[in-house]
């Protein structure tokens, strides 16, 4: 396609007179919003339908949510029971006499054998602990202790001597007292 000037055209117009009464006019397109405000010209009507399906999937967001929130409440619910059940399963009558009752010789022997097994392990193997929590627990058990002990004695000597104090000054104003009045009766 060649580019024709302002000039070409005038010529083209003067030289066939018939085109003179009409004209072409550009009126441009519609603003639209995005990149190209005037719209890229590839589809016409791009803007309007993004939006359309922007606002198309915003409301079936509203149906589908609580339908998917519904869906996943069951599945919580049908989990947690699934869990508890399992968790009933593993510690299934463990310390009730009727499950004693129904198990065999061989059975009991065979879990009593294990629980002491296990107590003797842990009496012989007792659980390192890490430095800090033996420092900590050692500093509790010969600092903090004894510490806080002798503070709350000697708080309690002051406490105590406190209210004697006071307690006796209360007996000594009172004796005064009477005794003023007796004198100022006697007068």
């Amino acid at each position: 396609m060649t580019n024709y000037s302002a000039d070409d055209v005038k010529d083209f117009l003067v030289n066939n007179q018939e085109f003179s009464d009409y004209y072409l006019a550009h009126y441009g397109l519609p603003r639209r919003s995005g990149r190209y405000k005037w719209g890229s010209g590839k589809e016409p009507y791009q803007s309007l339908r993004s939006s359309a399906k922007a606002g198309e999937k915003f409301i079936k967001s509203f149906s589908k949510n609580s339908e998917v929130e519904k869906q996943n409440a069951k599945r919580r619910e049908r989990t947690k029971a699934a869990q508890l059940e399992k968790k009933k399963q593993k510690t299934k009558y463990r310390n009730e006499k009727a499950y004693v009752k129904t198990l065999s010789d061989e059975e009991l022997r065979r879990i009593n054998a294990r629980d002491s097994m296990e107590a003797t392990y842990l009496k012989n193997h007792p659980q390192k602990q890490p430095l800090p929590k033996k420092l900590i627990d050692k500093a509790a058990k010969d600092i903090i202790v004894p510490a806080v002990t002798e503070v709350v004695k000697e708080q309690g000597k002051v406490y105590i001597k406190g209210k004697l104090n006071a307690a006796a000054q209360k007996m000594i104003n009172e004796a005064v007292k009477a005794e003023t009045k007796k004198t100022k009766k006697k007068k």
